[in-house]
Parts: structure tokens; C-alpha cells; sequence
């Protein structure tokens, strides 16, 4: 992890994002997830980072 954002950034927000990143790899590209996806992923990383605390949106 960068050394940088170590201890700054919220555990549950960096698995999302390593999950979303990592489906963005798959070999074929109809396991890969469409844009849309990526993005509302990316929001919702962006949500847990912002505010731990607050409810979230479900995860897709």
C-alpha cells in the first residue's frame, strides 16, 4: 500500500476498490463489468471513504 494514504484510508473502501479494479482485469470481457458499474463501484467507494459512519447503498 502507498505509504501515502496508510492509515487514511478506510479498510472496507480499499477491499471495494481492489475488488472493482481486479473484476476490470478478467481475462474475457464478458466477465468484466460495464462502465455503469465501475462507476456506481467507484461511488460508492468514494460514500464509504467520505462517511464511515453514514448508511450505505448496497454493493453490486
Amino acid at each position: 500500500m502507498d505509504p501515502h494514504i496508510k492509515g487514511e484510508i478506510i479498510q472496507e473502501c480499499l477491499k471495494q476498490f481492489i475488488y472493482t479494479s481486479v473484476n476490470c482485469l478478467s481475462d474475457h470481457g464478458t466477465d468484466r463489468p460495464s462502465m455503469g458499474s465501475v462507476l456506481w463501484n467507484l461511488k460508492y467507494c468514494l460514500q464509504l471513504q467520505s462517511d464511515p459512519d453514514e448508511p450505505k447503498m448496497v454493493a453490486e
